[in-house]
């Protein structure tokens, strides 16, 4: 049946009939008022031009003056008002992406033409009640910051860099205090989102990026499956004019300024990119390709220490877009973008020596889209489109099933970071993660003097997402985790002592292969713009969407639905767009988790298996390396029974591990009420006010209630349940300023600022899995004392940023030089003391297997905070027109006065539990531990322990090319 609806709605498609991924084109509206004479002048037609439309569009004013030409692709166009008896005139534009652009005219009588006025409009952003930013390519391109759609998004409020491993170096963003994997990412309308972790794949070419929108509040119905933010981006298309661009851009390690120890490699890298677009056919035909040339060699440094090693890197991406006519208002994309990713000495999570770091990985990404949009008379759009995008994982992970050898270790009290063999299987089946989307959407625009001017969007849209994968946990299925810290001999090397009662030995079998899940959500939506009467304007609408999901051994885990309304009101107190009052209310319903929904199934999920090493103590004389200890280690658990020794812990999926009844899709509420002025001619400000709660929360519960199982070894084990719990909390609330101004269209300031709060002791997600469910319900007699799980600062919390910019183009008799600064401050993330103790002394209620240890926090979640950050960046460009071409050079300084913010550190904590000398266990209930009694923080606790625990030291880059 699936096949056949697929097999349908692509029928469709090619037939020119409507469908549009995620129930959008990558489009924008324009707008305004024509008067005469300060009165409304109806019956002008209202001509729209651009090289971005094979054909003009048109529209006349109504009884009102005013006019609305919906459905543009972004860009620039030229916008011209006729009318019998009155003085033709016409003025530029630009229309934005999923924003409405305002162009007011006044008109006058021939004789007195040159009193013509074009009336002062607002911006877009002033215009619309989603909160909202936009960046176009040419100024994301003249700042000192990266061109990557993470990079740009990260400047708009409410987008927060701190998601599990965020750092400078490295993105992982949160949208309006979401889990990271929470958010939307979209290019040309169709989502770009990698499966588990939920951000962008990188699926094009910076220098093919025409602008990109970020929605952080009040969002239409029109977007679904996220409870974060919507980050949506365009590229170029092709034209009757051929144009394209080359460019080199240059880096060098050994560019940036030493951190503290740590040493740069002297490698120049280059990522060359180029586009190509033009007519195939006149009016008929557009093409533009695209490709990305990246070879380059960084430093790394193993964990806890300044020792490098280098990673290499070699990618090439590649893009084509055709753009067909196929009747006048009738268009069929169809674009193609493939990746070719391939790393030497990769590491996936912190390592701590060589053999710990994968070899050669290989990441191969794909994805295809087709879509069409056709105009019927001058109000109805009807539009789709069908896509697919694949990726996969090969060869991450140890090369050897022997245990010795093929095994990792962790290091849980001191670096938090892995020895031995890497993680994962690079000698076992490679992961795939693939998706796919059909969708289809109706717009019409109507208005009347009685019932106003609506603007109806209605659709439908069917996404589906699968994941192939067997997930080994090593080569040989075994890890050893060690509460002793490893040490580091005079020479580097790793010297691990293994100790009875702070060694534990894990077995990761699966022992069903997957199928693959099959997740699906199927959506219908309907949003009213309107706009009653001059003053006012609402949006009106809802979301429905319908979740079915079987995990991979074919069991049906979800069969949910959801509505979402979103609704919002809009006041404009002087009917002229310059001041206006928002306010709305939106539910936001997310996708179900791949990984959660599969959690209680055995087919390609590992088991868990644990037992304490209870032999002589291994390397005492700290003679042996990683590989010799281990193999001592083994030898002892092969000799003394091996996996068929009775296991102190087991989680079988499936089994220990169930999934009863049908999950829900977490959702999240949200209010916000804002202002938006214009500020002179030039000008703008918006505040907005944010606030969201979210339920739903993915739990998994261990009580008496829950049962027990047989696990097939002669042992019954208690049975743990993934659910839905609303017992959790999690909120974010923010204030979002932003503000703009243009002096003479050659100095140009804006910025932004963001306070939020997020709160709550729901953590959704974890570095290596993405989403995750929250343990605080399993054995909860053994964790009601208050510190088990408290509420206070989540990870993500982001008291302030600022990001402040300023550009000035200055010509010249030689060419034109533009000169940028951008000026940002991020309040540190929050972190805690927080350790694992020995669980409390109670009578055990009925449990075969009590906890043995729970989570304590020492002091308030959050009491603690890393390094405030703040960067000055600068960047000069010089652009020089040789005839129809203009060659650049543009030099970036990153970070312009060295600062060396501590963002990420060390946050090991023991107790007695881990062997530590000297320290007592206590009550849980009743007694205040005592620092150095009860706990103590680890030898480098707080420190930064790594390159990337610091903000990016002063860094330069260059790049040159040429664009025609």
């Amino acid at each position: 049946m699936a096949k056949l609806f697929r097999s349908l709605i692509l029928l469709l498609c090619l037939a020119a009939i409507v469908m549009e991924l995620h129930a959008h084109g990558p489009t924008g509206t324009l707008t305004g008022v024509v008067r005469v004479d300060r009165r409304a002048l109806p019956g002008v037609l209202v001509t729209v031009s651009s090289s971005k439309l094979q054909s003009p569009r048109t529209s006349v004013t109504d009884p009102r003056g005013r006019y609305t030409v919906a459905f543009l692709p972004a860009g620039e166009y030229m916008v011209s008002f006729e009318k019998e008896g009155l003085q033709t005139v016409a003025r530029p534009a630009r229309v934005g992406l999923r924003r409405v652009a305002r162009v007011d005219m006044k008109m006058n009588v021939p004789e007195i033409a040159e009193a013509i006025t074009i009336t002062a409009t607002a911006p877009a952003i002033v215009e619309l009640h989603e909160v909202q930013t936009n960046f176009d390519a040419e100024f994301i391109d003249s700042l000192p910051v990266s061109r990557s759609l993470q990079s740009t998004a990260a400047l708009a409020p409410g987008v927060h860099n701190t998601g599990p491993g965020a750092s400078e170096r490295r993105s992982v963003l949160a949208i309006s205090g979401a889990p990271s994997f929470d958010s939307l990412y979209l290019i040309d309308g169709t989502v770009v989102n990698e499966n588990v972790r939920g951000q962008a794949h990188a699926l094009y070419i910076e220098d093919a990026i025409d602008e990109t929108t970020i929605l952080t509040g009040a969002i239409s119905a029109e977007y679904g499956r996220f409870t974060g933010g919507v980050v949506s981006t365009v590229t170029k298309s092709g034209g009757n004019e051929y144009s394209g661009s080359l460019r080199d851009n240059l880096s060098n390690p050994a560019w940036s300024s030493r951190r503290r120890g740590f040493d740069h490699l002297d490698r120049l890298n280059q990522v060359i990119e180029a586009t190509l677009g033009g007519r195939i056919q006149t009016d008929r035909l557009w093409f533009f390709t695209a490709g990305r040339w990246f070879s380059n060699e960084t430093e790394s440094y193993l964990a806890g220490s300044t020792i490098p090693y280098v990673v290499s890197t070699e990618e090439n991406r590649f893009e084509l877009k055709l753009t067909g006519q196929l009747a006048a208002d009738h268009a069929l994309v169809l674009s193609h973008t493939s990746v070719d990713h391939e790393q030497l000495n990769n590491c996936q999570v912190g390592c701590m020596e060589l053999s710990a770091v994968d070899a050669h990985v290989a990441r191969p990404n794909s994805f295809s889209s087709l879509r069409y949009n056709g105009m019927f008379g001058r109000s109805v759009l009807v539009s789709g489109t069908a896509s697919q995008k694949k990726f996969a994982f090969e060869g991450f992970g140890g090369e050897s099933r022997d245990p010795a050898t093929g095994s990792w270790g962790f290091d849980a009290s001191g670096t938090g970071a892995f020895f031995g063999a890497p993680y994962f299987c690079g000698v076992c089946d490679d992961q795939e993660r693939n998706s796919e989307n059909y969708s289809a959407k109706l717009s019409h625009f109507f208005g009347s003097p009685r019932l106003g001017t609506h603007e109806i969007v209605g659709g439908l849209e069917h996404w589906a997402e699968e994941s192939i994968t067997n997930n080994y946990q090593s080569a040989s299925d075994f890890g050893v985790v060690t509460n002793r810290a490893v040490e580091r001999d005079a020479d580097g090397v790793l010297r691990p002592r293994f100790e009875p009662g702070s060694t534990v030995i894990i077995w990761y079998p699966i022992f069903v292969t997957t199928d693959g899940t099959d997740f699906t959500t199927s959506s219908l939506f309907l949003n009213d713009r309107w706009s009653p009467g001059p003053r006012w304007s609402f949006n009106l609408g809802a979301r429905y969407d319908y979740t079915r999901a079987t995990n991979g051994s074919g069991v049906r885990v979800a069969d949910d639905a959801e509505i979402s309304p979103r609704i919002a009101a809009t006041f404009d107190p002087r009917d002229d767009g310059r001041l206006r009052f928002n306010t709305s209310f939106s539910r936001y319903v997310t996708k179900l988790a791949g990984t959660i929904g599969d959690l209680g199934s055995p087919a390609g999920n590992p088991s868990y298996f644990s037992w304490q090493y209870a032999g002589p103590v291994i390397n005492e004389d700290s003679s042996l390396t990683s590989f010799e200890a281990m193999a001592q280690l083994f030898d002892w658990f092969v000799a003394n029974g091996g996996t068929s020794r009775p296991p102190d812990a087991v989680a079988i999926p499936g089994l220990t591990s169930a999934i009863q009844g049908k999950l829900q899709s977490p959702s999240a509420d949200e209010w916000t009420i804002g202002v938006s002025a214009m500020v002179g001619r030039n000008g703008f400000m918006r505040a907005d006010v944010i606030d969201r709660q979210w339920q739903n929360f993915y739990s998994r519960r261990t009580d008496l209630t829950t049962g027990r199982v047989d696990d097939g070894f002669g042992q019954i084990l208690d049975r743990s349940l993934i659910e839905n719990t609303n017992d959790l909390t999690r909120s974010y609330r923010a204030l979002q300023l932003q503000g703009g101004y243009r002096i003479y269209g050659r100095f140009h300031l804006g910025g932004n600022y963001t306070w939020s709060r997020l709160e709550g002791n729901a953590v959704d997600e974890s570095i290596g899995s993405g989403p995750i469910p929250n343990d605080s319900r399993r054995y909860p007699e053994y964790r009601s004392f208050d510190r088990s799980n408290p509420i206070g600062l989540l990870s993500g919390d982001q008291t302030h940023k600022v990001r402040l910019w300023a550009e000035v183009t200055l010509p010249s008799m030689f060419g034109e030089l533009s000169v940028s600064f951008l000026q940002r401050f991020d309040s540190g993330s929050p972190y805690e003391v927080k350790g694992t103790v020995r669980a409390p002394r109670i009578d055990n209620p009925g449990y075969v297997t009590p906890p043995l240890s729970v989570p304590y926090y020492f002091s308030d979640r959050g009491a603690l905070r890393w390094d405030d950050v703040t960067s000055s960046d600068l960047a000069f460009t010089f652009a020089l027109p040789i005839r129809r071409t203009q060659a650049f050079l543009q030099a970036d300084v990153i970070n312009l006065f060295d600062e060396s913010a501590q963002v990420r550190g060390n946050t090991t904590v023991h107790t007695d539990l881990d062997g530590s000398e000297g320290l007592e266990s206590f009550d849980l209930f009743t007694q205040t531990p005592v620092e150095g009694v009860h706990y103590r923080k680890g030898k480098f606790f707080g420190q930064a322990r790594s390159i990337y625990d610091y903000q990016q030291p002063r860094t330069f880059r260059l790049s040159a090319g040429v664009r025609f």
